[in-house]
């Protein structure tokens, strides 16, 4: 069965825009051990929650999941601009099969959060981060 988060990382890495500014740093979750803002900016993304549609008599064979991504880089500039080639990439309104998975629908939800995490290793390298989630309808395989 094809899962949904990484219809959307290949998604993602197929494109010119998000892959300039995060090469191959999409990661399902959390960042890597070992990786800072120095390397360029990244991507993390985490499935909030999904919903599982239904009928009187079971399933409907269609989930919504809300994905949640984190943009990461070394200046509020950097991680602003990695969600908006996220944005730019077309992935809000994609139907059809993206990565062995039927998309419905997909929709931006959330706006943009910036966030600065302070250095905790010693180091005087900041981490900002720009939060926004993903609605992703898709047909469930069963």
């Amino acid at each position: 069965m094809a899962d949904v988060v990484e219809a959307v990382r290949g998604y993602l890495i197929s494109n010119a825009g998000v892959l300039a500014l995060t090469g191959q740093r999409i990661y399902p979750d959390v960042l890597p051990q070992g990786y800072t803002v120095a390397t360029g900016g990244a991507l993390t993304y985490t499935t909030i929650d999904t919903i599982h549609d239904h009928m009187l008599n079971g399933l409907a064979g269609i989930a919504r999941s809300r994905i949640e991504m984190a943009a990461f880089a070394a200046t509020r500039a950097g991680a602003n601009a990695v969600a908006e080639a996220v944005r730019a990439s077309g992935l809000a309104g994609t139907t059809g099969l993206v990565g062995g998975v039927f998309f419905e629908s997909v929709m931006l939800d959330s706006g943009v959060q910036t966030l600065d995490e302070r250095p905790t290793d010693g180091t005087q390298q900041h981490r900002y981060i720009t939060v926004f989630d993903y609605l992703i309808a898709y047909q469930e395989s069963y």
